[in-house]
């Protein structure tokens, strides 16, 4: 497992990493489209998923203390992350910025709060099973990351070639 400095750490990059992406986006920018699967999200809708990670950070940390039950194969992640997008749609690039980085301050605190034995413990995600510790790194962190440079590619592949000069 990770060390708690260490998932702090990478739940710092991640966040850094986002505010650099999003935080100087043009609206035009922000309407990008970004996944070309049925739902189509753009780089703003991906924005606001980031922001609207907090109810899944604290069902995961939950999860570690034992107070929840495992999530199951079939739980329907994608609408319930439709849903939780649906509900940002007429917020501000600022304010989900905004959101985003209290979520990520909440967990960054929950991180540095949680004992030792709940980050170490094994928490099953169909189809793997992850320490808690390893995961809230990667859904504060490397998730985060992931998001943002599919958004930089986006709005590369959107610019289209540089015409010479």
């Amino acid at each position: 497992m990770a060390s708690r400095v260490a998932i702090i750490d990478t739940v710092r990059q991640g966040t850094a990493q986002v505010e650099r992406t999003f935080g100087s986006l043009t609206d035009e920018q922000l309407r990008t489209k970004v996944h070309d699967d049925e739902r189509g999200w753009t780089a703003k809708d991906v924005l606001a998923h980031l922001a609207a990670r907090g109810s899944t950070n604290d069902r995961l940390v939950k999860l570690g203390v034992g107070e929840s039950t495992p999530l199951s194969a079939d739980a329907g992640m994608d609408d319930w992350n439709q849903a939780l997008v649906d509900e940002r749609t007429g917020r501000s690039k600022e304010a989900l910025l905004a959101e985003f980085r209290a979520v990520q301050d909440a967990l960054i605190a929950q991180v540095q709060t949680l004992p030792d034995d709940a980050l170490a413990r094994p928490i099953p995600l169909p189809p793997a099973t992850m320490l808690l510790g390893d995961l809230l790194g990667m859904a504060g962190g490397a998730h985060a990351s992931h998001h943002a440079q599919a958004v930089e590619q986006a709005i590369a592949r959107s610019a289209g070639p540089v015409s010479g000069s």
